[in-house]
């Protein structure tokens, strides 16, 4: 199974055509050698045809041959003399014309010797008969093992028939040579009767398998020729012979008998050669017929199989092509997603190519609408972190201003301490406290607008940082869908899904920050608003002091008391700057934080564009 995976679709489609074509070619290759084995067995049957007509036509002389020997050993050489001699002549004729030379080679010189001792009475009838019938039946059997070798229906049967007729001629040749025997002597010798009562019955069980195995215009011919007078005579003298058995005398010459017999068998050796040759022609016909249907097999099966190998090569080379241009585009997009693939028809390839184009149509809208979203979130956190750089140097003003407001304080506060020492020793330095108290007083105010200031600058701060809060909300909103529409795009939107993550924690964590942010500047506002109001009370008490500044040595004590509780506010304020300036360093921590955070938000914006940035889509 592993192996057809790495097999080529190619590979795999001519895998699954081989068996139809090896089927094919073995069926063509069957059907072809089948008409090719038929025509070669028709050929042999021609061949075995001729060869039975040259066999037939020497058992027809040999049997003649033999009827004539016979009534010449019976009647001592006084009947058929000079026929006999003629029809040896007549049978070494036939004998030449037959091919079996293996007959020849063999029973040549048997024919001879027995000849010899026929002329010289060396041989008795009975003696001389066998070696001819002997001789026969070898021949009967050349042409009995004929319908063996054919497959033919009709033409095992013709020549069935033919045999059958053959056989039957035989029966009667050895009737006609027994009974010219017979006719000599003009008597049944013993035995000689049962004899021919089985030559008889043989005779019937032939014909009866002729006609069984013979076709209705042969079978009719037979009937016809039965009919015959040439036919009937010499049955007419075998019932006289039947029916005068006992008797005998029947007044009947042999060569009357032998003619009669041979016209008999001369009639039925007409059929032999009209079944011969009706077997050749159905011989010839077939041959040509199982020619004819070999070339058109042959032909039919090349061309189907030529048809067949076409169609396969252009199914293949249609499939193949389509396959191989699509792997090349899609190989060599390289993130250019305006590349479609050919859709060339409504097969199955084609409606995967159609539906791999709506998928990049799908993705191509998605990839422009992120790096439309990647544009915005680049624009967006570039201004956060300039927002937060400068917030964080706001912050670090405010912190410095604060710095200088706890050093102003803390000189008020030595100012205060020394005059309320001073003020019950020195009088003359009350003039020195009135000017370091106006000079208190202007600082006093100076704090006042110093801490109104801080206010205003906290107050922005916490306008920007609700700003930051709102940008934040709005880059997690644009994460989100950025997550969602790359979870849309499956695998290839998986490194959008983690950018979109991380814009979207960043956002959270500047978020958090934020708010951080804005309580600590919450607090450092009511700080100074508290500040404020001291400063503003320590404000009214220095402008008391002024006003009363020649009323200050009367009341000494009282400034004293006075400096002592201006001494108890300044700690408090001095205790409440240093709260705030820690505030402040906090804000400046956290402003950091968020101003590296924005820039951390920036990059990973910047990132995101560079990564769809990748994609062609327009």
């Amino acid at each position: 199974m592993c192996l057809l995976y790495r097999t080529s679709l190619k590979q795999k489609l001519l895998l699954l055509l081989l068996p139809l074509v090896v089927t094919t070619i073995w069926l063509s290759y069957s059907s072809v050698y089948g008409k090719y084995q038929l025509k070669k067995q028709m050929w042999a049957v021609e061949q075995q045809v001729q060869l039975a007509q040259a066999v037939g036509g020497l058992i027809n002389e040999l049997q003649k041959e033999r009827g004539l020997t016979s009534g010449f050993l019976v009647s001592k050489g006084k009947e058929f003399s000079a026929d006999l001699e003629e029809q040896k002549k007549r049978t070494d004729l036939a004998r030449q014309k037959l091919a079996l030379l293996d007959y020849n080679e063999q029973r040549s010189q048997q024919l001879k010797t027995v000849r010899e001792d026929v002329l010289n009475f060396r041989v008795s009838a009975a003696a001389g008969i066998k070696f001819y019938t002997d001789s026969i039946s070898t021949l009967l059997d050349v042409i009995g093992k004929s319908d063996r070798l054919v497959q033919n229906g009709g033409i095992a049967r013709q020549l069935g028939a033919y045999y059958a007729l053959l056989n039957l001629k035989e029966m009667m040749g050895s009737e006609r040579a027994f009974m010219s025997g017979v006719f000599v002597l003009n008597r049944f010798q013993p035995g000689q009767l049962a004899a021919l009562n089985a030559l008889v019955a043989g005779q019937a069980v032939w014909q009866h398998y002729f006609l069984m195995k013979a076709t209705p215009e042969q079978a009719a011919l037979f009937t016809q020729t039965s009919l015959s007078p040439n036919f009937t005579q010499a049955l007419s003298l075998r019932n006289t012979a039947l029916n005068q058995a006992e008797s005998g005398d029947w007044q009947i010459s042999p060569r009357e008998w032998y003619e009669a017999q041979s016209q008999r068998i001369e009639a039925l050796h007409n059929i032999e050669k009209s079944i011969n040759r009706d077997i050749k022609y159905a011989a010839r016909d077939n041959y040509k017929q199982a020619s004819r249907e070999e070339m058109v097999f042959l032909f039919i099966c090349l061309t189907a199989f030529l048809t067949s190998a076409l169609v396969a090569w252009l199914v293949i080379r249609t499939i193949n092509s389509q396959l191989r241009s699509a792997i090349n585009i899609i190989e060599n997009m390289d993130g250019d997603l305006t590349q479609r693939l050919a859709v060339r028809g409504t097969d199955e390839i084609s409606l995967l190519n159609k539906f791999y184009n709506h998928s990049i149509e799908n993705i191509q809208s998605m990839v422009l609408e992120i790096k439309n979203n990647a544009a915005v979130v680049r624009q967006v956190s570039s201004e956060i972190a300039s927002g937060n750089d400068e917030l964080a140097k706001r912050t670090e003003e405010q912190a410095a201003s604060l710095t200088e407001t706890a050093a102003s304080i803390e000189q008020i506060s030595t100012a205060i301490e020394q005059n309320s020492d001073n003020a019950r020793r020195v009088e003359t330095l009350a003039r020195n406290m009135v000017d370091h108290v106006e000079s208190a007083s202007k600082s006093v105010g100076e704090a006042n607008l110093s801490m109104q200031e801080i206010r205003t600058f906290s107050e922005q701060i916490a306008g920007i940082v609700s700003s930051i809060n709102n940008i934040s909300s709005q880059t997690n909103l644009l994460a989100l869908n950025a997550a969602v529409e790359a979870a849309r795009a499956g695998d290839l939107g998986k490194g959008f899904t983690v950018v979109a993550a991380e814009v979207r924690n960043l956002s959270r964590l500047c978020a958090n920050e934020a708010d951080m942010i804005q309580k600590l500047i919450a607090q450092n506002i009511n700080k100074i608003e508290e500040g404020a109001e001291r400063v503003l009370s320590s404000e009214q008490i220095l402008r008391s002091v002024v006003g009363n500044a020649e009323q200050m040595k009367q009341f000494i004590d009282d400034i004293a008391n006075a400096s002592a509780e201006q001494s108890s506010g300044i700690a408090q304020i001095h205790l409440a700057l240093n709260q705030m300036g820690q505030v402040t360093d906090q804000n400046v921590s956290m402003v950091a934080e968020a101003a590296t955070s924005s820039h951390r938000l920036h990059d990973q914006s910047e990132a995101m564009s560079s990564l769809v940035d990748k994609f062609i889509v327009e």
